[in-house]
């Protein structure tokens, strides 16, 4: 494992209050939980070239859907909104 520093950090009140239940409610520490939350947060996923991408809450759903049309990339105005023509 590595080593730990020690740092400081500001957080609201109901930041870490929230913190210390959902802590309390997995056993776990509230360091464990931001120290997770970190990795989670600069993770980079081994596909991707792009860091930006990275940074993208929504970047996890890339790839998890399926569709039925061929031209959906073309039709996602079609799909999400109901506009446009559908090829």
């Amino acid at each position: 494992m590595e080593t730990l520093e020690r740092t400081q950090i500001y957080l609201k009140k109901s930041q870490l209050s929230r913190l210390r239940i959902f802590a309390r409610r997995k056993n776990r520490t509230v360091s464990d939980l931001i120290r997770n939350a970190i990795d989670q947060s600069l993770e980079v996923p081994k596909n991707s070239g792009n860091r930006a991408i990275t940074r993208d809450p929504l970047a996890r759903l890339i790839g998890k859907g399926t569709s039925d049309d061929p031209y959906l990339s073309e039709n996602i105005d079609y799909h999400l909104y109901g506009t446009g023509s559908k090829r």
